[in-house]
């Protein structure tokens, strides 16, 4: 058997730098706090550190000023120091910007901890610096002699740990700083949201310079402890919070009703257009929120925050929202990209096996389709001591998340055939979790799902049957199971719901090898029914192979 498809291959280098962070450092006046707040605000950076409003908030004190009178400039210098070596570690995607207090590269291990940053230096001369704050409160702007004496002493400081240096005597508003750093940030990086680190949930204060209005928080009852430290991380900041919801998630609540209790109360709290809606969960809560914010006053602004292994490595990434109508899933939806997505790599070492374990099953899908690059780093996992695996999941979430990232890019909003390639296994797994009222995971079903879709690959694209056979072993070694005891006529109803069918029939993702995805195969369901029958169907006395069970999958 034959069957046409499309060829659903994207150009993405795994190599390429995936992580900047930019660094604007400078004397008193120069601009920075001004230049990284405007820079983030307009579609730059996901992330915005200040070393001075993380001091402050460190020390409990309002202004630099009143930390010096108070406390001396010894304490505060300290309490920055700290705050900056805190932020050291590193993203493993994304691009954020920090804005340096004009001394804290007086501390040798501050200095030592720009490394690797691309330390930009918004010069100007000492004239031109002292007319933006004399007459100002700043503790070190009360005499211009001393003023003049500190810039020409400073000014050795910053050029030796520049990356590059940037005339700032223009005003800051004449600053293109995207377009002077286009050489020192990774490809592309304008074009995303997106960011992935170890702790990034310990530092939601740093959404500020992307949020011009009130926040809304949503967030899964199961996730409380992190919606908690959110809230109070906000608060430090004094960031507006005027909703605070904590829902209970699944399937059977990814329905109108919980898209309509929201809409309720944001328009209770007086949440306006200009506000940001921060959504912390899982892929159902991700799902559920964001549809709520499109249609909210025409569409509000939202941050995703996905807190399970499935939501970080594909539902939370590329602004697909909806909710189920009955047992139909994502029927209704919309595409409404996040203002950002933050990806917390450290999350999953506390979820549960059976989470892990769907997460596995989406993240060794991605690897399937974007290459044996990503492929390697699911196998990685799988083989890597149980319990201790912090290492390769890092690597394996950074991977599907930047591939992922750039098959949205290629098509956004679904039409062109590229993104479907991420729906392999999907066609069967929806179809299995509806058949069985949700008993199913969604990563167990997905299992099942590719192991048929690899199987009709075989059937028609004539892929090597080696493709299937290392599925299974794979997710074997992970502990889920890639067979099933659903008979075919208890599925074939439930086809008929994909909302992939068309009218010339159900369009297929499969795979004629690894990173080879088509899209767009239509097949007869005959096709399918002899798949499932011959390779996934068993008995319920024999339920197939049994999974080589792990104590600690994560």
């Amino acid at each position: 058997m034959t069957a046409n498809g499309r060829d659903a291959r994207i150009d993405f280098d795994p190599t390429a730098s995936s992580a900047t962070r930019v660094v604007l450092v400078g004397f008193m006046g120069a601009g920075k706090t001004a230049l990284a707040e405007r820079w983030a605000r307009s579609g730059g950076p996901v992330l915005w550190f200040d070393s001075d409003r993380a001091a402050l908030t460190r020390l409990g004190q309002t202004s630099v000023t009143r930390a010096f009178d108070e406390l001396g400039e010894p304490a505060f210098r300290a309490a920055e120091r700290d705050v900056i070596l805190e932020r050291s570690e590193p993203l493993a995607r994304g691009v954020e910007v920090w804005s340096l207090g004009g001394g804290s590269l007086l501390d040798a291990d501050v200095r030592g901890a720009l490394a690797d940053a691309c330390v930009v230096w918004l010069d100007a001369t000492a004239d031109a610096l002292w007319e933006r704050v004399a007459g100002s409160d700043r503790p070190l702007a009360r005499d211009w002699e001393a003023f003049r004496a500190l810039h020409a002493e400073r000014q050795k400081l910053y050029e030796g740990i520049a990356t590059v240096r940037v005339d700032a005597t223009a005003p800051i508003e004449s600053l293109g700083i995207g377009r002077i750093l286009a050489d020192h940030l990774p490809p592309n990086w304008f074009g995303s949201g997106l960011a992935v680190g170890d702790g990034l949930v310990e530092r939601l204060s740093d959404l500020a310079a992307l949020c011009s209005g009130p926040i809304a928080i949503v967030s899964d009852q199961a996730v409380d402890q992190i919606a908690t430290s959110v809230r109070a991380q906000l608060d430090a900041a004094g960031i507006e919070v005027v909703s605070d919801e904590r829902i209970p998630m699944g399937e059977w609540n990814k329905q109108m009703s919980t898209v309509e209790h929201l809409l309720v109360t944001w328009a209770g709290t007086g949440l306006h257009r200009r506000g940001t809606v921060v959504a912390i969960g899982g892929g159902t809560l991700l799902d559920t929120t964001g549809f709520a914010a499109s249609i909210y006053q025409r569409g509000i602004d939202w941050v995703s925050v996905p807190t399970t292994l499935t939501s970080q490595v594909d539902a939370g990434i590329g602004g697909k929202t909806g909710v189920n109508l009955g047992v139909a899933k994502n029927v209704l939806g919309s595409v409404h990209m996040p203002r950002a997505t933050l990806i917390d790599s450290s999350l999953g070492d506390s979820l549960p096996s059976e989470i892990v374990r769907d997460g596995f099953v989406e993240a060794a899908k991605t690897g399937l389709v974007a290459g044996e690059w990503l492929h390697a780093r699911a196998r990685a996992v799988a083989d890597a001591p149980s319990g201790d695996r912090h290492a390769e999941w890092r690597t394996l979430i950074e991977g599907c998340a930047g591939f992922k990232d750039a098959v949205v890019s290629e098509d956004p909003f679904d039409t062109e055939g590229v993104r479907a390639q991420l729906n392999l296994g999907h066609t069967f797994g929806h179809t299995i979790e509806a058949a069985t009222g949700g008993a199913v995971s969604h990563g167990a079903a997905v299992a099942i799902g590719v192991h048929a879709a690899l199987r009709l690959s075989e059937l028609v694209l004539d892929a090597p049957a080696a493709l299937a056979d290392e599925w299974q072993q794979l997710c074997m070694r992970m502990g889920v199971v890639v067979s099933s005891t659903l008979q075919w006529e208890e599925l074939e109803p439930f086809l008929a719901l994909d909302k992939k069918r068309d009218e010339g029939g159900i369009n297929w993702v499969l795979l004629a090898g690894v990173g080879q995805p088509v899209t767009e195969v239509r097949l007869p369901l005959e096709a399918a029914r002899r798949v499932w029958e011959d390779h996934i169907q068993v008995t319920p006395n024999d339920d197939g192979p049994r999974p080589i069970e792990s104590a600690s999958p994560r």
